[in-house]
């Protein structure tokens, strides 16, 4: 089963008085750890200014990344990308990431796996509702 963790700009993140950039919802159960790891891959650099009406064709940054996390090797698949203004009226970015394990990864490859994931709609394009503990899933 896949762990996600959702990044963005919000009033209110999921752990207890953070706020900004910050994890505003993630899969039950996922360590600090991991939580942290996490959000070390959600920069994004912002090619043009929130003003510009090229912001909204600012480029998605799909990614795979492997890491090891408890002496097994995870397959990390995860879209960042500009996600308009925040709450404060700033540039606003959204990771989504998705953690799995090597038995969840598709015999096709992750380049695959993220064509499946985003026709299936199942990566975040903006985040509006409050914070929020996830279900794991099976992704196929």
């Amino acid at each position: 089963m896949s762990i996600e963790l959702i990044y963005t700009s919000f009033p209110k993140g999921l752990k207890p008085g953070s706020s900004g950039f910050c994890t505003v919802a993630a899969t039950g159960g996922i360590s600090r750890v991991m939580v942290t790891k996490l959000e070390m891959l959600s920069g994004y650099e912002f090619p043009f200014h929130l003003s510009d009406p090229k912001a909204a064709s600012s480029p998605v940054n799909w990614s795979h990344t492997t890491l090891k996390f408890a002496g097994e090797n995870r397959h990390i698949l995860s879209r960042i990308a500009f996600a308009g203004a925040d709450y404060s009226g700033r540039s606003n970015k959204i990771a989504h990431h998705f953690l799995l394990r090597a038995e969840e990864k598709a015999l096709e490859g992750p380049a695959e796996m993220l064509c499946r994931m985003k026709a299936a709609g199942l990566f975040a394009l903006k985040w509006d509702t409050p914070p929020a503990e996830l279900p794991e899933k099976h992704l196929f």
